[in-house]
């Protein structure tokens, strides 16, 4: 069996491999990896629903967790190597990668920079940086893979709840109040698989940075 370091390092190898080179845009943007104001789930009071929108929840939780541990690796990144608004991230690899003289290489098998022994601790830094991003970026891709699934499941799951409100709400003011609660979580609910690809997106980005840094 496959350790769990080998099977992280699997999915990123395989997203690395599929991708094509090319400058991503994502270093040009702010902190954020994604801009799109998400809905969030609230409390309906009727408990049959609010088990089922507290697993949407949890997947969300998850997904602003893992953004902003990408968000806190690609700050580093992008301060390290002085990324210059507007460049892509693959031609500031390129840059720092030249400026070692030799002193900091790619192995492309485990997706990781090394400075020489030798290296000045710029370099030194310059590499523990990127290699940041590149773990951030592979369970990035790990979590991603565990939650899509879950997130569409979810989303065939809450389809009956408009149907069945009315049955088990039965009070006029109640069901009044309870309606626009529920219709704000289904459309939590059917946001949440597109949130989920929004952060594999911004995974996938820096595995194409790191493809192109390093292009013949």
């Amino acid at each position: 069996m496959r350790t769990l370091p080998r099977l992280v390092l699997g999915l990123a190898l395989v997203t690395l491999g599929t991708l094509t080179v090319t400058d991503s845009a994502w270093a040009k943007k702010g902190a954020s990896t994604t801009e799109k104001k998400w809905t969030a789930i609230v409390v309906t009071e009727i408990p049959e629903f609010d088990a089922v929108f507290a697993k949407v929840k949890a997947i969300d939780d998850s997904v602003d967790a893992q953004t902003a541990t990408l968000n806190t690796a690609r700050t580093n990144v992008n301060t390290t190597l002085a990324v210059a608004e507007g460049s892509a991230l693959s031609e500031a690899i390129k840059g720092a990668v030249a400026a070692a003289g030799g002193k900091l290489t790619f192995d492309a098998s485990t997706i990781h920079l090394k400075a020489a022994g030798d290296a000045p601790d710029s370099t030194k830094t310059t590499a523990d940086a990127l290699n940041g991003l590149v773990d951030a970026g592979t369970g990035t891709v790990k979590t991603c893979a565990e939650l899509a699934a879950q997130a569409i499941a979810l989303v065939d799951e809450v389809k009956e709840f408009p149907a069945k409100i009315k049955s088990i709400v039965t009070d006029p003011a109640a069901l009044l109040k309870a309606t626009p609660l529920l219709a704000k979580d289904m459309k939590a609910t059917a946001e949440t698989p597109a949130r989920v690809q929004a952060l594999l997106e911004a995974a996938n980005a820096i595995f194409t940075d790191m493809k192109a840094a390093f292009a013949s």
